[in-house]
């Protein structure tokens, strides 16, 4: 039987609303309202802006992330 699978969060900031697949590993990373984070996904000093949907299996190093684009810190 394989281990449960758990979110592993470090030094996260969360805003309202923020829903994390139990999967998801965010490292440093802050989150604005209503993001939703898919399984799978790895976010590491990142700032993810409101009401963006991160899909299942994205990784993302030092972005800055909103609805409309994906930019490097």
């Amino acid at each position: 039987i394989p281990a449960p699978v758990r979110t592993i969060l470090t030094r996260l900031d969360r805003g309202t609303a923020a829903r994390i697949a139990p999967s998801a590993q965010i490292a440093d990373t802050v989150l604005w309202d209503r993001v939703t984070v898919g399984d799978h996904v790895r976010l590491t000093h990142c700032i993810v802006a409101d009401d963006v949907v991160i899909p299942s299996g994205m990784h993302y190093d030092r972005m800055v992330i909103t609805s409309d684009t994906i930019t490097p810190l």
